[in-house]
C-alpha cells in the first residue's frame, strides 16, 4: 500500500541521492592508509598561524567580543572598590563591595554544578 509515509521516504532518498552525485569525490587512497578528517574537506590543511585564523570572520567575531569583555571586566574590578573608597572610608564596606563582586559565583556555583 502506498502511504504518505512511504512517498515522503521515497522523496527523501531520491533528494539525497541528488544531493550526494553533487558533493566532490576524494581521490583514491594510493599507499597506507590515513585517517580523514571529518571536519576540514579531503586535502585541506588547518591553519596553525594566528594570522591564517583572523582570515576566519567567526574567529574575530568570537575574539572582539572576548576582548570586550575582558576588558569591560578588568575596569569593573577597578571601579567597583575605588567607587566604594570614594563614597566610604570604613574598609570593612570596600571589602564587601569587592566580595558582592564574586557572591553569584560562590552561590550558584554548586547547584549549576561548575
Amino acid at each position: 500500500m502506498y502511504t504518505m509515509e512511504s512517498a515522503c521516504r521515497e522523496l527523501l532518498q531520491i533528494k539525497c541521492r541528488e544531493a550526494m552525485a553533487f558533493l566532490p569525490q576524494p581521490p583514491i587512497a594510493r599507499g597506507p592508509a590515513r585517517r580523514l578528517d571529518p571536519i576540514r574537506p579531503f586535502g585541506q590543511r588547518a591553519a596553525m598561524s594566528a594570522r591564517g585564523l583572523f582570515r576566519n570572520r567567526d574567529f574575530r567575531l568570537l575574539f572582539a567580543g572576548a576582548s570586550a569583555t575582558n576588558l569591560g571586566d578588568g575596569v569593573m574590578m577597578v571601579a567597583m572598590p575605588w567607587l566604594a573608597t570614594l563614597l566610604t572610608r570604613d574598609p570593612f564596606l570596600i571589602g564587601l563591595v569587592a566580595m558582592a563582586r564574586h557572591l553569584p559565583w560562590v552561590l550558584l556555583a554548586l547547584p549549576v554544578g561548575c
